[in-house]
């Protein structure tokens, strides 16, 4: 990330462990407060660089932080479409269970019919089952192409 105000951002985790060992102005001993007021103004980007530099020193913050990723849904969940219209949740779930543990499998039915929309989603255990899914976005499934993408990216025309 190539801003001109990232050389200002770039503290260490020592150096913010000193600030917090001294009182401040209004006789508290820490204004974590205020912290939310304080990271407010910053763009996303400065957040990130932020909280990248500081990760990098900070062993315990990285796992922190790869850990909210592996709990979180958003980093789990493939939205597979272009699936055949017998598509069954055994037949997804099959389909992606190579790439790791999968937790939940749902194939969008037609109401009428019960027949699969051509769409479905899959949601793996780890994320890192999710990253290796999606080395490869377009599977073979019941001899037809599917394509799949994280679901929180949304709607994304084909190529």
């Amino acid at each position: 990330m190539n801003s001109s105000w990232s050389g200002s951002l770039r503290i260490s985790s020592s150096e913010i462990s000193k600030e917090d060992d001294q009182p401040h102005d209004d006789g508290t001993d820490s204004d974590l407060d205020d912290l939310p007021k304080l990271l407010e103004p910053f763009s996303k980007t400065q957040l990130i660089e932020l909280i990248c530099t500081t990760a990098l020193e900070d062993v315990n913050l990285e796992a922190q932080i790869r850990a909210a990723a592996d709990r979180d849904v958003t980093h789990r969940k493939i939205f597979v479409h272009g699936l055949c219209w017998d598509t069954t949740k055994e037949t997804l779930t099959s389909g992606f269970e190579s790439f790791g543990e999968t937790e939940d499998c749902n194939v969008v039915l037609d109401k009428n019919t019960g027949k699969a929309k051509g769409y479905g989603f899959i949601l793996f255990k780890s994320r890192q089952g999710a990253i290796k899914a999606l080395k490869e976005p377009r599977k073979k499934m019941n001899n037809r192409m599917a394509s799949c993408q994280l679901a929180s990216v949304g709607s994304v025309p084909p190529p």
